[in-house]
């Protein structure tokens, strides 16, 4: 008896594989399905066949044998399928180009940016002298969706950068990651620098460049910060997923509270700094900047 459900269910299963494949060619001919489910479709299409070979060969030898062989091929399916988008979300990708640039007016006296990206690349650097502007490139994949945005309100240029994903489900061939090149203008103040990034790492040159306080937390991925000789900086360096590298001119006294796993086992130069007991770098002078590192390795020189 229950060999003869086991045939039956067999080819049920084999005429709805069928029935389904021609379902999906006439639906993908006529551009009737989006490109995203159709993709999912016909990378998931073989758990179909190999479910049908464990039904064939479990279903009459053991009790819930088809259950099982339909448990085992999801679980198949889905483990192939992580293991292919965490492969190919390592890969960069030039497919999509979004540059921006936004010309500050004689009015504008300081700037604010906010920053956030999702598997990308950081590299934000210092314009030329007496560039005006704040101004860069966004190079990735085309399952990213940049949106930019800048305007002006008392005196202060206020921009910002937000990297989304473009579809719920990505296509597994347009998948990667990407770079954000971000130039920041100097002679002008940077009153607010925020940046949030969930996959990526962050290399900050700022000298020359005003800072007055910057907020960045990386969820996964290390920075590494060169700052300016110009006094005043307040800051919070936050890396989850790596280390924090930041070096400060000699010119700069700088106070730096030390926390997560690198705290208790900092590189610092022992001629500038002395650490004291609740993990703060104290400088030999009165302190110019305040930062707080978090991080799992810090390094401050």
């Amino acid at each position: 008896m229950m060999g003869k459900r086991s045939d039956l269910l067999s080819a049920s299963v084999w005429g709805v594989a069928i029935i389904g494949a021609a379902l999906i060619a006439l639906l993908g001919a006529l551009n009737a399905i989006p490109p995203v489910v159709s993709d999912l479709i016909r990378r998931g299409y073989p758990v179909l066949f190999i479910a049908l070979g464990l039904m064939i060969l479990l279903g009459r030898r053991m009790r819930f044998g088809n259950a099982l062989a339909v448990g085992v091929s999801v679980a198949l399916f889905v483990g192939v399928a992580t293991i292919a988008y965490n492969r190919q979300s390592t890969q960069f990708r030039e497919d999509y180009r979004e540059p921006f640039s936004y010309a500050l007016s004689v009015e504008t006296l300081s700037l604010q940016a906010d920053v956030r990206t999702w598997r990308t690349e950081i590299e934000i650097l210092p314009s030329p002298t007496g560039e005006r502007q704040i101004r860069g490139e966004f190079v990735g994949s085309l399952e990213s969706l940049v949106t930019v945005d800048y305007r002006f309100e008392g005196g202060k240029g206020i921009f910002s950068l937000t990297e989304s994903a473009r579809n719920p489900v990505p296509l597994l061939e347009s998948v990667g990651r990407g770079k954000l090149t971000l130039y920041l203008p100097q002679g002008i103040a940077i009153d607010g620098l925020t940046l949030q990034s969930i996959e990526g790492s962050l290399n900050l040159n700022a000298a020359g460049v005003n800072l007055r306080a910057i907020s960045i937390t990386m969820q996964s991925g290390g920075i590494q910060a060169i700052f300016s000789d110009i006094p005043g900086l307040i800051g919070d360096l936050t890396a989850r997923g790596g280390k924090v590298e930041v070096t400060i001119p000699t010119s700069i006294p700088a106070q730096v509270a030390l926390r997560g796993g690198g705290a208790g086992r900092p590189t610092f130069s022992a001629e500038r700094y002395t650490l004291r007991i609740d993990n703060v770098l104290v400088p030999k002078g009165d302190p110019l900047m305040q930062l707080t590192i978090d991080a799992g390795e810090i390094v401050v020189q």
